[in-house]
């Protein structure tokens, strides 16, 4: 469904899938008061059950047009749009307001494989470009994604491949039992749709990383902070901007 929404609702759906718990297609009102607490927790709101609750209500009467006492993805995507608009809404979305730490996946790239390096080891360069054509030219192409982010006045980025992502998130449930209200974009077979992959992870990292202690420990650093090994410039610096 995603790879055929405007750019404009292609986050609005990823936003719709972390409140749409069971994956039905719609939205309860326990589902969405169920993520809003956790949200609301997580940046600090008093009283979370009740500003979830109202939250709830004032969003299903003004969005819920049929009465169904669900809220389909067109119903939703309005009020989502709408609530992004209002800068104080505190339901808009993982990464949205009450930390100074924030992460985005702007950019995804395909990267290939460019010579050996002086100590035998593949170095690889970046593309900076989606065309399928890429593949034609060079070996061993993969995709990198950007993670940019911002903790006060600290901004900087680092490239990682989804094998990565998904092995980091993999060993956090695996040795914390870390679970949230979010879903990891899955691996799939076949042809995948790299932008709607991108919003996915990027919705993710901003739902898993809000906490801050979480996201002070030593692994989640160095993950955050550590350009894959295998998407180093040969002469770059290790953590920096490709």
């Amino acid at each position: 469904m995603a790879a055929a929404l405007t750019a404009h609702d292609r986050e609005a759906f990823h936003a719709f899938n972390l409140y749409d718990h069971d994956g039905d297609g719609y939205i309860t009102q326990d589902e969405m008061k169920r993520y809003l607490v956790w949200s609301m927790r997580a940046t600090g709101v008093k009283d979370v059950q009740e500003a979830a609750h109202q939250a709830t209500i004032n969003c299903f009467r003004t969005s819920d047009r049929n009465q169904d006492g669900l809220l389909s993805f067109d119903e939703f995507k309005r009020w989502y749009h709408a609530s992004m608009r209002d800068q104080g809404a505190p339901s808009r979305g993982p990464g949205r307001g009450g930390t100074s730490f924030t992460i985005r996946v702007p950019t995804a790239t395909f990267c290939y494989l460019h010579n050996m390096g002086p100590d035998g080891k593949p170095n690889n360069r970046t593309v900076n470009s989606l065309d399928p054509a890429v593949k034609a030219f060079y070996k061993n192409v993969f995709v990198g994604y950007e993670l940019k982010m911002r903790d006060g006045a600290r901004e900087w980025s680092v490239m990682k491949r989804y094998s990565s992502i998904r092995s980091f998130v993999q060993a956090l449930k695996k040795h914390n039992g870390y679970t949230i209200a979010a879903t990891f974009p899955p691996k799939v077979i076949g042809k995948v749709n790299i932008d709607d992959r991108r919003l996915g992870l990027e919705w993710y990292l901003r739902a898993l990383l809000r906490e801050p202690s979480l996201r002070n420990q030593e692994p989640v650093q160095r993950f955050l902070n550590e350009t894959d090994a295998d998407m180093t410039e040969p002469n770059g610096p290790n953590g920096g901007a490709l």
